[in-house]
C-alpha cells in the first residue's frame, strides 16, 4: 500500500511521503526482480473510497513508476478508481497502455457488475483493450447485485458475442 496522508497534513505538503514511497518501491522492485515477480501499484480514488490515500491518480502513479524506473513494476488499472478520479478513460488507456500490468473492473458509481447501470461503457473499453492487444487478466472487483453466478452473466454474454 502507498499509505495515507496523515490527518492535518495537506496533500501538497506530502513530498516526504513520496520520497519514502519511491525508496520502498525501489527496494521491493529489486527483491521482486530477483524472484521474477511483477509488482503492481494501484491508485485508489480519494473521492469515495479513501480521502486520505496517498496514491490517487494514474498520472501520479506513472510519475512515481518513472522515478523508480524498474521494468518489473507496472500500473494496476482499476477502472472504478480511474473513472472517479480522472475520467478520460480512452486517452488514459492509450497513454499508459505500455505500463499497465493488470486491469480490474467495476461499474461506477456503485461498484457493481460492468453491465449494471452506471457511467462506464465496458463493451467499448473491452473492444479498445482488444484492439490494443491487451493479453493480461481482468480482475472483477465488484459487488454483485445478486448472487455470484448471476453477477457473471455479463461475461457469458461477452464470450457468446465473440465466438
Amino acid at each position: 500500500m502507498a499509505g495515507r496522508i496523515p490527518m492535518g497534513l495537506d496533500r501538497t505538503a506530502a513530498a516526504e511521503m513520496e520520497a519514502t514511497f519511491i525508496e520502498n518501491l525501489t527496494y521491493a522492485a529489486n527483491v521482486l526482480l530477483k524472484e521474477g515477480i511483477l509488482g503492481l501499484v494501484e491508485p485508489i480514488n480519494t473521492r469515495i473510497t479513501d480521502p486520505r490515500y496517498f496514491l490517487n491518480t494514474p498520472h501520479q502513479a506513472v510519475d512515481i513508476l518513472q522515478k523508480v524506473g524498474s521494468p518489473n513494476l507496472k500500473l494496476q488499472m482499476d477502472i472504478f478508481h480511474w473513472q472517479i478520479m480522472d475520467g478520460n478513460l480512452t486517452q488514459n488507456i492509450k497513454t499508459y497502455f505500455p505500463l499497465i500490468g493488470h486491469i480490474q473492473i467495476a461499474q461506477v458509481p456503485d461498484r457493481n457488475e460492468p453491465d449494471s447501470q452506471g457511467e462506464v461503457n465496458f463493451q467499448y473499453l473491452f473492444s479498445l483493450l482488444e484492439e490494443m492487444g491487451y493479453q493480461g487478466y481482468v480482475g472483477c472487483e465488484y459487488r454483485p447485485l445478486g448472487n455470484t453466478e448471476d453477477g457473471l452473466g455479463w461475461l457469458r454474454e461477452y464470450w457468446n458475442s465473440h465466438k
